[in-house]
């Protein structure tokens, strides 16, 4: 098993964040303006000549996503605000705008937009507005060992950046023990169903190996008496009040060696290399986390151009499906396998 270390991840030409995988994208063939409320009525949609006529004037950053602002035309501009529509959601070769409402203006003054319920984001104003390409993507990119030069920034945004070496369930299933490799952002229906265990109790323990600022944290998550965590009628899942998380224990190693031959369904938290850390449970273990922080820039180019010929692993920070930015090996097979 090839691990995605720190040290691979340094020698990579660029770490690419989006909103989308470079791997997964499509070419946006059309923009649909929904319903702010439902937003699944499409009430106007842009594609064809029209695309050409499409500018955007904004970027921000919120809630683990990028959002743009986009007009049809230049954008309609007062003394208070710039209005235009501002992007949710990518499906396939479509990207979804809110059509009303006034969180698609952003404040001329200070530079933020209204999210509702009296809350505010940083907004990114363009001096210029840009071209809408649909082949284009906005991205927040470093380069680890300098190779790339990165011209016609945007901004520059400080990302977390953990790395997950490997993270796995064991789970008994029909009688008998497995270590299931598991990615909470994965959307393949192997890792929908992890997740449901993993929420809902059902699974023996959860062994997840992550580099945190350059140390190795080996962790292990037993799973609570009972369920933490409910799933809700229209999908996700919230915390039962007073129930616990269950217990964790936390090892720590500065060499990659000993994760070597590791196999996670016979590890041993008993009797193992590593050096245990004492923790109570699983929210102390979150709290004492070392998050490591580095400089992104925001491009908005073709991820395709950008990436040819070049190594490269993908970050989590900016996709939407993840509240813990990470590095993963779910997200970055060509590296690891």
């Amino acid at each position: 098993m090839r691990l995605l270390t720190r040290d691979l991840v340094e020698s990579l030409d660029l770490i690419v964040a989006s909103p989308v995988h470079p791997t997964e994208r499509q070419d946006i063939e059309s923009i649909k303006l929904v319903d702010s409320n439902t937003r699944k009525k499409v009430i106007e949609e842009w594609k064809g000549e029209q695309l050409k006529e499409v500018q955007i004037f904004t970027v921000m950053f919120d809630y683990n996503r990028l959002f743009s602002h986009l007009s049809l035309g230049t954008p309609k501009k007062d003394e208070r605000f710039i209005e235009g529509k501002m992007s949710f959601m990518r499906n396939g070769d479509s990207l979804y705008c809110q059509y009303g409402g006034f969180e698609n203006s952003i404040d001329v003054k200070n530079h933020s937009v209204y999210f509702g319920g009296h809350e505010w984001g940083e907004a990114i104003v363009f001096d210029k507005p840009l071209a809408f390409d649909p082949q284009k993507e906005f991205m927040l990119v470093r380069s680890p060992n300098g190779s790339v030069t990165l011209d016609n920034t945007l901004y520059q945004k400080t990302l977390e950046e953990g790395i997950t070496l490997g993270n796995w369930l064991i789970i008994d299933e029909n009688g008998r023990r497995q270590a299931r490799e598991y990615d909470i952002t994965g959307e393949n229906r192997e890792q929908r169903e992890l997740t449901d265990r993993y929420f809902l109790g059902k699974y023996e323990k959860e062994i997840e190996i992550e580099d945190e600022a350059g140390k190795i944290s080996l962790k292990v998550n037993f799973t609570p008496e009972l369920p933490a965590f409910e799933k809700l009628p229209g999908g996700g899942y919230q915390s039962i009040k007073g129930r616990d998380w269950g217990k964790a224990r936390w090892f720590t190693t500065e060499n990659v060696e000993q994760l070597k031959n590791f196999d996670p369904l016979t590890f041993d938290p008993d009797n193992n290399p590593f050096k245990e850390q004492i923790i109570k449970d699983c929210k102390e273990l979150l709290s004492q986390e070392k998050p490591n922080f580095k400089d992104y820039f925001l491009i908005y180019a073709s991820p395709a151009e950008l990436l040819q010929g070049r190594s490269w692993a993908y970050n989590n920070a900016i996709s939407g499906r993840n509240f813990i930015p990470r590095i993963t090996r779910f997200n970055n097979p060509h590296l690891v396998e």
